[in-house]
């Protein structure tokens, strides 16, 4: 993978809790220090503006590569009032929930 560069990670399955018979593939990633993770639900690629249109992968994909090297909390900050922006004055029809975590080196702070 090219360094800086947003690496969309893809699972297939019911999302995590829905059933307890779900079976699930383990998979791995070389990461490196200084690397982040965001995982978030699909209440973020369907949030949508004041004209319906949806904030989808591509924004995601381009806001990430905006915001390369920040500091998780600056990020996470950035990346909430950017949805919160982009939303306007719409209310949104879905859960979201974003969980953005560092890769440091051991006790330098991400």
């Amino acid at each position: 993978r090219e360094r800086n560069e947003p690496t969309a990670l893809s699972a297939r399955g019911f999302p995590l809790g829905i059933s307890g018979d779900e079976r699930y593939r383990e998979k791995s990633l070389q990461l490196q220090a200084g690397d982040r993770l965001c995982f978030f639900t699909d209440g973020l690629p369907d949030l949508c503006d004041e004209m319906g249109e949806s904030f989808g992968s591509q924004r995601i994909g381009h806001f990430l590569r905006g915001n390369v090297g920040k500091a998780v909390p600056d990020l996470t900050a950035d990346l909430v009032s950017h949805l919160r922006q982009f939303q306007g004055a719409r209310k949104a029809t879905d859960d979201l929930t974003i969980l953005v975590a560092g890769i440091g080196q051991a006790g330098a702070p991400s």
